[in-house]
């Protein structure tokens, strides 16, 4: 299993993310596990638009210790032939975009984006536009030349200390650039790393199997972190910083309208804790959410072996410092993190009993989805033998029917007519394949149970499928 860490495409490194940790919660289920580091910001992603500097060097960086690791795994007593790329946020988006690159697609066989993908807006730009906005950069720190001279402007941009290249999640101060999103320098479609539109590659990819999903409030840390005032006049500046004529033309306005009013309906302006939700809820269906939404019902659509999930356990006593920012405890982007790599990551994480208990059910799924493509487990002729209960974690038994539980050499018999709880990781539901004709449907990850359910997000990415045939710039990826 390789991990690629999130940050923005800006900030972290694996060293972020745990080491003993991830050898006590992950490796001692009978898998390898690598983290990778790659460049950042500028130095990663900063491009002129052409042959002097393409952009995407942070990809290609993954890349390379993908292919290192599929040379060498086999020394330490992995199998080059069964590799499983996971990641979250940008990380999410990376592994996503390695799955498509004709350059890496074939160094791996399962991916597991984790709140991010590449169908997330914040995880690419035409090369046009992240030129565009990296001109701004450089004309903000003193660039004068032409922008046709893209010698000069790299030249330039290669002779600035590095004090200067910074970048963290906040905005830089003072500068302002005409480009959609809060990220500076991202990945972007520059005809080499992806040599077609990434719409292309992705139909023309290697089957995979694909474990993907979000949190139940994605944007309530974003939120949190401040920035944005929680009123109905900031949802509609909101709508302005992220709906921008880059990308949506004439029909910028419109669209900025429709979000707003899908979002505001009814609510009262002086309901401080409902535009508050409300804000929550835009900032992580725009960020995140429809995103792997898309992602999930497209590579269904394309005959991939998807499972698709929501995180919604939450220990609101291990939120830490941070939880005193928070409107309310709920899980956000980056808390099921901490029950995969045993990193608290926003916080410090001193887990409890139901920790610990989230901590085995997560990290039996993901390493029985690594070793089998199925994060239930290696089932033996069991799929036909049990009939899906969306709202119970009981399974009726219609034959014979052994489950072998990964990584513990457990079995458990079900026979006829006789009712009992299929034995996952967490004893709960089977975890169902998606199925693009029913892309609403999830497996939602909790205590005390897990289960099937039909109303991903309230139903609300269905809004934006009409908002993004608008997006001309997608329309171009």
């Amino acid at each position: 299993m390789v991990y690629v860490h999130g940050g923005g495409f800006t900030v972290h490194s694996s060293a972020n993310y745990g080491d003993t940790s991830i050898a006590r919660n992950l490796c001692t289920k009978g898998v390898l596990v690598c983290t990778i580091n790659y460049r950042l910001g500028v130095m990663g992603f900063f491009t002129t638009g052409d042959q002097r500097c393409l952009g995407n060097f942070g990809l290609w960086d993954q890349t390379l210790a993908l292919r290192w690791i599929k040379d060498n795994v086999s020394r330490f007593g992995g199998d080059p032939n069964c590799i499983t790329l996971f990641g979250q946020s940008a990380g999410g988006a990376s592994v996503d975009w390695l799955s498509i690159s004709p350059h890496s697609r074939d160094l791996f066989q399962r991916v597991i984006p984790m709140g991010g993908c590449g169908e997330c807006d914040f995880a690419i730009r035409t090369k046009e536009n992240q030129t565009t906005l990296g001109r701004e950069f450089a004309r903000f720190l003193g660039w004068k030349g032409e922008d046709s001279d893209t010698e000069s402007l790299l030249e330039f941009m290669k002779a600035q200390p590095t004090s200067k290249l910074e970048l963290g999640f906040s905005p830089k101060k003072g500068f302002r650039h005409s480009q959609a999103g809060n990220l500076y320098f991202v990945p972007n479609f520059d005809g080499d790393f992806f040599p077609k539109q990434p719409s292309t590659l992705r139909q023309e990819m290697p089957k995979k199997d694909v474990m993907c999903g979000t949190t139940h409030f994605e944007g309530l840390l974003f939120v949190s972190l401040g920035g944005r005032t929680k009123s109905l006049d900031g949802v509609r500046k909101f709508t302005k910083v992220m709906y921008k004529e880059c990308d949506f033309g004439e029909h910028v306005e419109e669209v900025r309208k429709e979000v707003f009013d899908f979002y505001t309906r009814g609510l009262d302006p002086k309901d401080t804790q409902s535009t508050t939700l409300a804000m929550i809820k835009l900032l992580g269906d725009y960020a995140i959410n429809v995103g792997v939404f898309n992602y999930a019902k497209i590579m269904a659509s394309l005959n991939h072996n998807v499972y698709f999930y929501s995180f919604e356990y939450c220990n609101p006593d291990n939120m830490g410092f941070f939880g005193y920012f928070m409107p309310f405890k709920a899980a956000t982007h980056c808390t099921e993190l901490r029950y995969v790599l045993g990193k608290g990551i926003i916080s410090k994480f001193k887990p409890n009993d139901n920790d610990l208990k989230m901590i085995e059910i997560m990290t039996t799924y993901f390493t029985s989805f690594a070793k089998y493509g199925d994060p239930n487990g290696k089932l033996l002729d069991a799929t036909s033998s049990f009939t899906e209960a969306p709202s119970t974690t009981d399974f009726t038994s219609t034959a014979t029917a052994t489950i072998t539980v990964t990584p513990a050499e457990k079995t458990i018999t079900g026979t006829t007519t006789t009712t009992t709880s299929i034995p996952s990781a967490s004893s709960s539901a089977l975890w169902l394949p998606h199925s693009a004709s029913s892309p609403l449907h999830h497996f939602r990850i909790d205590l005390p149970n897990s289960a099937m359910k039909d109303d991903y997000q309230e139903r609300r990415p269905l809004f934006f499928d009409e908002i993004n045939k608008r997006n001309l710039s997608r329309a171009s990826l």
